[in-house]
């Protein structure tokens, strides 16, 4: 069974409410239909709340074998479900991946409870090129919808990027921070580094360091907004 079909583990039936991570990766076309990625919530409940996700994603509650209506949800949206549900069904239909946390429980255990947790979501630092002089080239690609683990081997799920680091260790060298697919090393670029300085880019998207020639003698570490995952 593939992650798009695995079962996230749960108590059908049991009075417990959580925040539930979930990982889908991207849907597919087959011709030229999208055939969504999903997995299951096994959890009993009478409400479902988006607390952050990366990308909408469609869900759709079960109780006893009757199926509801399947809508999209993204971040800060949810809804309660007369009669309550037995699972919630979750789909990707973007053609990339995405991760999200959602609420999952009974609404007489929300007590405002759904407006503050947002104590499960951290800056997390991701380190993208932790060693000096260890490549002569440095690729810097957008996590978003996707997961990594952080340099004490803890695993997350990016909801959204916030920055780059970068410090550059080299006392002669400027470096250009560019976006990928460059076409040279001297440019066009987004960013400069200059020698023996830290800089913050509060950039999205795929970018690139390429100095022309030796290895790169720089720190680079990217900043994610992360829900934790669950082994």
């Amino acid at each position: 069974m593939n992650d798009a079909n695995k079962i996230l583990s749960g108590i059908p039936g049991a009075q417990v409410s959580r925040q539930v991570p979930v990982v889908l990766p991207a849907a597919t076309l087959v011709n030229g239909q999208v055939q969504p990625a999903e997995t299951f919530i096994a959890q009993a409940g009478n409400l479902f709340y988006v607390l952050a996700a990366s990308a909408s994603v469609q869900i759709q509650p079960v109780r006893a074998g009757a199926i509801g209506a399947s809508n999209n949800f993204s971040t800060a949206q949810g809804q309660p479900v007369s009669g309550g549900f037995d699972t919630l069904t979750v789909r990707n239909l973007s053609l990339f991946p995405v991760v999200a946390s959602i609420w999952v429980g009974y609404d007489s255990f929300i007590n405002d409870q759904v407006t503050i947790t947002n104590n499960a979501f951290f800056d997390v630092a991701y380190p993208t090129y932790p060693t000096p002089n260890a490549a002569s080239t440095l690729e810097i690609p957008d996590l978003t919808g996707q997961t990594f683990t952080d340099a004490n081997g803890n695993k997350w799920g990016a909801v959204t990027r916030k920055s780059i680091l970068v410090f550059n260790l080299d006392g002669g060298v400027t470096m250009l921070l560019q976006k990928k697919g460059a076409a040279t090393s001297s440019g066009p670029a987004v960013g400069a580094i200059y020698p023996l300085t830290p800089i913050r880019f509060d950039f999205g998207g795929d970018y690139s360091i390429n100095i022309g020639g030796g290895n790169i003698n720089a720190v680079v570490s990217e900043i994610y907004t992360s829900i934790a995952l669950t082994s």
